[in-house]
């Protein structure tokens, strides 16, 4: 199977050798171009629940699934400990700083060593209404607690 993947885990297994991304679909981009994209986007994956070898409902359940498998990572490798850090709190004021800081005190250092970057800005997403409705149906909040969201995250624009 493609990539390696054990065949009841993702499908298509057989090479899409007609497939073309909507952003370059009329261009004069040769054909035999396209198998050189980035990613093997002329060759898509779809990911399997691994619990019933059937495809995710949504990309929801799909995240749902690789949050969990990466939380499990600490007991499969018996590692001492770590930390889940949502991204927004990067960018929050002194984010970068506060998170460079901690780093250097678990591993016994400062920060004179590995100064933190300047703090960036982000501008927040433009999320309709009616998706941020559908995230807030679709997921899985008890998983999503443990990376620090919650669906009150989803009720502020």
């Amino acid at each position: 199977c493609q990539k390696g993947y054990p065949h009841n885990t993702v499908s298509p297994c057989i090479r899409n050798t007609t497939y073309v991304p909507i952003s370059l679909q009329g261009t004069r981009i040769p054909r035999s171009f396209l198998r050189h994209l980035f990613a093997s986007a002329n060759d898509p994956v779809y990911e399997k629940n691994e619990t019933n070898g059937r495809p995710f409902d949504n990309l929801l359940q799909l995240r749902t699934a690789k949050v969990w498998n990466f939380l499990q990572i600490p007991l499969a490798w018996d590692l001492a400990g770590y930390a889940v850090l949502p991204y927004e709190q990067l960018y929050q004021p002194n984010g970068t700083e506060w998170f460079v800081r901690q780093l250097a005190e678990v591993l016994g250092t400062t920060t004179e060593k590995c100064p933190p970057l300047p703090q960036f800005e982000k501008r927040p997403y433009k999320i309709s209404q009616e998706f941020r409705f559908w995230i807030s149906r679709h997921a899985s909040w008890s998983v999503e607690r443990l990376l620090g969201y919650s669906a009150d995250d989803m009720e502020t624009p």
